[in-house]
């Protein structure tokens, strides 16, 4: 099989219909990727990235074109880490900062403040970690509707929230893990959050530095 997913091998023909990257082969040779689907033959999705022109220049390519070190399980996603801290009894609010990515190879911090009804008494800090379906960071910029809950044993809080974009429409999860406290071990949430992207290097930008970067270094103790 290619890099890009085009059977090139000989024999019996299989009946299992997970084919490439784990996905199905709907028996003319596509692959479904839950946004899109997308051909083998051609190295593209069928059907332009959602976002459209904030996608690129190609709207069709599949992990920007890199598909040895690169994966798009959905046909979208979009990647990001960082810290969050929130808290409530009735109702609550919660900040984070979160660094980002997408598999355009944009980079991005994305600042979030959020509040609404909390059912329970508690705080928390710590990590979060997040996937989306949104195919580009900027997508993360504008409202969404977060809804979850968390729970804290001795103190270790772990929380999940699923979000829901309103402005661009995408969908995703946060897992959170940190510190909290408060008179109950467990509680559930329901936010309105505005979140504001700041843009950063790409990917290719901070790869070129540090190569350039080791290249200084070595030529200095060439001398």
């Amino acid at each position: 099989m290619s890099p890009f997913g085009r059977t090139e091998g000989s024999g019996a023909p299989s009946a299992n219909g997970f084919h490439f990257t784990g996905r199905e082969n709907d028996g003319k040779g596509l692959y479904y990727y839950r946004a899109r689907y997308y051909d083998p033959a051609r190295n593209r999705f069928v059907t332009e990235d959602p976002i459209g022109m904030r996608a690129g220049v190609n709207h069709y390519a599949y992990a920007t074109n890199n598909p040895v070190n690169l994966i798009d399980p959905l046909g979208l996603v979009t990647l990001g880490g960082g810290f969050q801290s929130g808290g409530g009894a009735g109702v609550g609010s919660a900040v984070s900062g979160l660094g980002v990515v997408d598999l355009h190879g944009n980079t991005g911090v994305v600042e979030s403040v959020g509040g609404g009804g909390v059912a329970g008494m508690g705080w928390s800090m710590g990590g979060q970690f997040q996937v989306t379906t949104a195919s580009d960071i900027g997508k993360l910029d504008g409202w969404s509707v977060q809804s979850g809950g968390s729970v804290t044993i001795v103190n270790v809080n772990i929380g999940v929230e699923w979000v829901a974009g309103q402005d661009n429409q995408y969908h995703g999860v946060n897992v959170n893990v940190g510190w909290g406290g408060g008179p109950l071990a467990a509680e559930v949430h329901a936010y309105a959050d505005h979140s504001w992207l700041q843009r950063g290097p790409s990917v290719d930008d901070l790869v070129g530095r540090w190569i350039r970067g080791l290249g200084s270094t070595r030529a200095c103790g060439a001398d």
